[in-house]
């Protein structure tokens, strides 16, 4: 993807992520499939808090017929030019978190964990 994966590895702790999933027995293969969830989740939330973040006028503007995955394709370029504004504003970090919680949800569900 086109983040900086190491600022994303620092954020979410992949260390800490790799060391709980091998005390819980999971292969390298499969630490390193739960860890693309985890990534894809990241992902998603940053083009989520970006879009949300718009005015309904910017959101008019990135797709005046009313269509969304046009108007992703936008959002999507835009973060590849601004990343470095947008960690300034917390979103990174933000929607890192966010995808965390999200997968963690997934994760205790799966495991049978409460």
């Amino acid at each position: 993807m086109w983040f900086n994966g190491v600022m994303f590895d620092g954020v979410l702790d992949k260390a800490g992520f790799v060391a709980r999933l091998k005390e819980l027995g999971y292969s390298d293969e499969e630490i390193s499939s739960e860890w693309k969830k985890l990534e894809d989740e990241f992902y998603r939330q940053v083009l989520v808090a970006v879009y949300d973040g718009l005015s309904g006028e910017e959101k008019g503007r990135l797709s005046p017929d009313g269509d969304f995955g046009e108007a992703i394709d936008k959002v999507v370029a835009y973060v590849k030019e601004n990343l470095s504004k947008l960690d300034g504003n917390g979103i990174i970090k933000s929607a890192a978190m966010r995808a965390q919680e999200n997968y963690l949800k997934g994760f205790k569900v799966e495991e049978g964990i409460s």
